[in-house]
């Protein structure tokens, strides 16, 4: 009697064991779901912290290639001289240096003024082979203009001279490529925008969505179809913007790439192109990297494909989370992936320059890169600005939409290019090196 009481009790615990399992299967089962959910809104925070950890890989094996020195450990193989003998794998560049195609005589130089620019960027190419031959290791912190520079692509921004170009500032300055915005919003959009800052200021919510609701008919009051295209767009980037700022105030990544997604989708709202996002395979990487031991191409964030029958990639974009703005290794080395994609778009021969947007944080920058000169890819800063990330600088926006629209004007009117091309670059090699530490002291075993 007592053995089947037992037995009674036993079955009885192990159906609540079993329950209880199934639901922790359930919750485990939604909390996935909700993790799912988070990461395809977010997109990228797995991604941006791997970056972070190469980040801090890459500056531990700095400026120490040859030797390092560690605590000693029962991974590694230590003698009975006191040897530790171990080994890492680090990102070197000395496959590269063959590669280098650096022509005295070129065919087409970029000069100005009397100043000769290619010779200064091809002293630069010679300066970072010769650094490679001593020391194979480049940083994407410090050393991320010499990195660029390796697929023969020179950064250009009207502000920042490059050290190793030997003429004047304000030379440099006036040589810098002239860029003119024509694009402005038209008069009454703009001041539909104004109107709903008094409310957002307030944090009145409930007005701003009166109000948005009533200025629809004022599209009426537009006879140019372009304009009244434009209105709309303002129109669901101000609801969007102001709606997904109060529901995620706590959560900028989800914010940042909402409001950069609404803001890219309308405005690139074009019959003849399609905006693409996710990270697929860029056609035009993938196709510069088949010829050597790469056999993926690089994976944008979004881009911008023609709808022609090339499928030409014209446009890139690389978004970086508001939590990792601040680290330089990531910024850098999505602005070096940035001008590949680019490079690697144009070298294709479809059009005459391609481009990029940056979106680091809340700031936002774009880009053009282009091949007017033999072996010398000029890749130019066209404007830098910052995204509004509150109620304060809602008004921003009117300058961010306008500069959008801008870059989509200079998409649209790009032609066929020139060939003076020179191969990419981009990707170090993984190899490992051994690492020697001599103990100081006596190793007793």
């Amino acid at each position: 009697m007592v053995g089947r009481i037992d037995r009674r009790e036993l079955m009885k615990e192990n159906n609540i064991d079993i329950c209880e399992k199934q639901t922790m299967r359930d919750q485990a089962s939604k909390s996935k779901a909700l993790d799912n959910i988070t990461d395809a809104i977010t997109g990228k925070r797995k991604r941006d912290s791997n970056d972070y950890e190469d980040e801090l890989n890459e500056e531990m094996v700095q400026e120490n290639y040859a030797t390092s020195t560690r605590k000693p450990s029962s991974d590694f193989a230590i003698s009975s001289f006191g040897i530790e003998v171990s080994s890492k794998q680090i990102l070197t560049w000395d496959h590269v240096v063959p590669k280098m195609e650096i022509k005295e005589n070129s065919l087409k130089d970029w000069i100005n003024e009397g100043h000769n620019f290619s010779e200064d960027f091809r002293q630069f190419q010679k300066s970072i082979i010769e650094k490679l031959k001593v020391n194979p290791v480049l940083s994407y912190v410090t050393d991320c203009e010499s990195i660029i520079a390796l697929s023969s692509i020179m950064i250009l921004r009207k502000n920042q001279k490059p050290a190793y170009v030997s003429c004047t500032d304000n030379k440099w300055r006036m040589t810098f490529p002239r860029i003119t915005y024509k694009f402005k919003m038209p008069a009454l959009v703009q001041s539909i925008v104004y109107s709903y800052s008094t409310h957002i200021m307030r944090g009145e919510l409930a007005e701003f969505e009166e109000l948005w609701r009533l200025n629809w008919s004022k599209v009426s009051l537009l006879d140019n179809q372009d304009d009244k295209r434009i209105f709309d767009s303002v129109q669901t980037i101000t609801r969007r913007l102001v709606l997904d700022n109060q529901s995620n105030q706590s959560d900028e990544d989800t914010y940042a790439h909402r409001t950069c997604h609404v803001i890219l989708e309308e405005i690139f709202r074009v019959e003849t192109m399609q905006l693409v996002w996710a990270n697929g395979e860029s056609s035009s990487s993938k196709n510069q990297c088949s010829g050597n031991s790469d056999t993926n191409g690089l994976k944008p964030d979004f881009r911008l494909i023609c709808k022609d029958e090339n499928e030409s990639e014209i446009l890139f974009g690389e978004i970086k989370s508001p939590k990792v703005e601040n680290h330089k290794f990531i910024a850098n080395h999505a602005l070096a992936k940035l001008a590949t994609l680019m490079k690697s778009a144009l070298d294709i021969g479809i059009h005459d320059e391609t481009y990029g947007v940056l979106i680091n944080g809340n700031r936002i920058e774009f880009w053009r890169i282009t091949l007017e000169y033999d072996g010398l890819y000029k890749l130019v800063s066209l404007v830098e600005m910052t995204f509004p990330a509150e109620a304060a600088e809602f008004l921003v926006i009117i300058s961010v939409i306008e500069r959008c629209y801008e870059l989509r004007e200079l998409v649209l009117e790009t032609h066929l290019n020139e060939n003076y091309q020179r191969g990419s670059n981009y990707s170090p090699a993984k190899t490992k090196v051994s690492i020697i530490n001599i103990q100081t002291s006596g190793h007793s075993e």
